[in-house]
């Protein structure tokens, strides 16, 4: 019984060490394409739902998320993990926008922010115009999600149907502007109050110092 053993352990080595013998070793090492769009940042590249995969959800200065174009504005809502489909979800509101189309293009002006629809958990943006070219065309430019790269897109306005592009309108830029403003003058004065009250008790002071002297 042991040398059947034996035999049998032996045979099982040498079909391993044959099928070993047939592998060949890999004369090079081969990688898995990477599927994301190569962009450089120099050139200017189609805008297409391939080359706007890595846009930013969100950026430092523009750190509100949005998910859904309600009653003419950008919002953010969600509901709380678990509830029913018919719970009354939290809106948190944003900025009021406009669908972008191939008839009101023309309202973009400089500096315009644009959010990009592209049904996953954020809309993308900001998307930043920069100017009309020849066809027409819109040049846009957006910052990457995952490194500090902007890259610059040329948008054909017949192709703007076939994307779900939100502007924010320049009446809401115009009020953010101003809040932005009223708030540093406030600072501003806050600190020439301070200064002023400072000099008047060094002004005190000097006086009581000099009539100690007499």
């Amino acid at each position: 019984m042991k040398n059947k053993t034996t035999k049998r352990k032996y045979n099982s080595k040498k079909k391993s060490h044959k099928s070993h013998a047939g592998i060949k070793s890999p004369t090079s090492i081969s990688f898995e394409k990477d599927k994301t769009p190569r962009l450089s940042g120099d050139n200017d590249v189609a805008f297409t739902l391939y080359t706007t995969k890595n846009i930013s959800s969100h950026t430092i200065q523009n750190s509100q998320y949005y998910n859904v174009f309600l009653n003419g504005k950008l919002a953010y809502k969600r509901a709380p993990r678990g509830s029913a489909p018919d719970f009354p979800t939290k809106v948190k509101w944003g900025p009021s926008a406009f669908r972008l189309t191939k008839d009101n293009y023309t309202k973009l002006k400089k500096g315009s922010k644009i959010y990009m629809d592209r049904d996953s958990v954020h809309f993308r943006g900001p998307i930043v115009f920069d100017k009309i070219l020849r066809g027409p065309k819109i040049r846009v430019y957006a910052k990457d999600r995952g490194y500090d790269d902007i890259y610059y897109f040329i948008l054909d306005v017949k192709k703007i149907k076939d994307f779900q592009l939100y502007a924010i309108s320049s009446n809401s830029m115009k009020k953010s502007t101003r809040s932005y403003k009223k708030s540093n003058t406030r600072k501003t004065k806050g600190t020439r109050k301070t200064k002023k009250k400072g000099k008047k008790k060094v002004k005190k002071k000097v006086k009581k110092s000099h009539k100690r002297h007499k």
